[in-house]
């Protein structure tokens, strides 16, 4: 019901983009940098190694560093989920 809780369908992007901000803010934190130093150079940073950790290649559909993906649903990658089979009790048209 809630896919973005299973950890086999959440979205490889958005946890690898999660665990680089929580190791940049230890090291911000170590620096002693303000809350507006450490957003404009987070806001700076190329944030490759998010975008690579897609194992569907989809970064066609990205725009950006963002996780705008048009795969992405509340925290899961739709692409990661068995196709349905057909009408289930949670069938919505």
């Amino acid at each position: 019901m809630n896919p973005g809780f299973s950890p086999g369908f959440r979205c490889l992007r958005e946890q690898a983009l999660c665990l680089d901000f929580d190791a940049f803010l230890d090291r911000a934190e170590a620096f002693g940098l303000t809350e507006k130093e450490a957003a404009r150079i987070w806001n700076a940073r190329n944030h490759r190694r998010a975008l690579r950790a897609c194992p569907h290649n989809r970064l066609e559909e990205l725009s950006g560093a963002g996780l705008d993906c048009v795969w992405l649903l509340e925290g899961a990658c739709l692409l990661s989920m068995p196709r349905c089979e057909g009408v289930c009790p949670h069938f919505e048209r």
